[in-house]
């Protein structure tokens, strides 16, 4: 496990638990550290993990092991 990995899952559980973020400030505050970590804001990230999931209801989780590519 890389340190970012370490660094993202402690994020996700310290803003949000298990749980997607469910209000506008989880949503802000989740997406601002974990910019500061990956090095920068990722917008097709946010949307297939954040805002996708919140409108239609549901958490999209990725596949373990699986890296996104921009």
């Amino acid at each position: 496990m890389s340190i970012k990995h370490l660094l993202n899952k402690l994020i996700d559980e310290a803003v949000h638990g298990k749980k997607s973020p469910k209000t506008v400030e989880q949503i802000v505050l989740d997406e601002c550290l974990h910019a500061i970590v990956e090095g920068g804001f990722k917008p097709k990230k946010f949307l297939r993990y954040t805002v996708l999931p919140l409108i239609e209801g549901k958490p999209k989780r990725r596949r373990k092991g699986r890296r996104e590519r921009y």
